[in-house]
């Protein structure tokens, strides 16, 4: 979960940056990467914490399948040993079917609930993985569109600066040349 408190910190830092007149934040560059650094270093950590959750799950679904065999083969034993030693073959029959009915939905609801949980898992992760990818995106998206308004303004200054000065060289070259004018006649 550090990834989704260093998403918020800085969206905080650039809700609470201080905005000039025409309404653009001034963020703290350095502060901004190193959050930015910090996301992609706790990205791996919670990464490893969802394959762990479905290695988990393979587990337990290893587990209740280990389960159901291990319960149809006691089933399968004892109805053998009923049979051999029972004087009522109809009686052990029929208590050979249940126990393998009884293990058969035992291991199908073991089966139902470690799918069950898995699938909650996955999305779970695919979820979380999704939103905060998106939620990066985003905010990655409006430092590049601040970054590139700043760009813009500081070459149309530039620019207008530019202007003004091959002006103001033209301007004293005019009046050069009439002075130069005005001295030869």
């Amino acid at each position: 979960m550090k990834v989704i408190e260093l998403i918020d910190y800085l969206q905080q830092n650039i809700e609470m940056s201080p905005k000039n007149l025409v309404g653009k934040v001034a963020i703290n560059k350095k502060e901004v990467l190193s959050t930015l650094n910090e996301i992609r270093r706790a990205l791996p950590d919670e990464l490893e914490e969802a394959k762990n959750l479905v290695r988990r799950r393979d587990a337990i679904l290893s587990e209740a399948r280990k389960e159901e065999a291990a319960i149809i083969e006691n089933s399968r034993k004892r109805a053998q040993e009923e049979y051999e030693n029972c004087d009522i073959l109809l009686a052990a029959r029929r208590e050979a079917e249940e126990i393998l009915e009884k293990a058969n939905s035992e291991a199908n609801q073991i089966k139902a609930a470690a799918v069950k949980e898995a699938k909650e898992l996955r999305y779970g992760v695919m979820n979380y993985a999704d939103s905060t990818l998106s939620t990066l995106q985003k905010d990655i998206d409006l430092i590049g569109e601040e970054s590139l308004k700043v760009v813009q303004n500081e070459m149309e200054e530039m620019l207008i600066r530019i202007y003004k000065e091959i002006s103001s060289t033209t301007t004293r070259i005019r009046e050069n040349n009439k002075e130069l004018g005005n001295t030869n006649e």
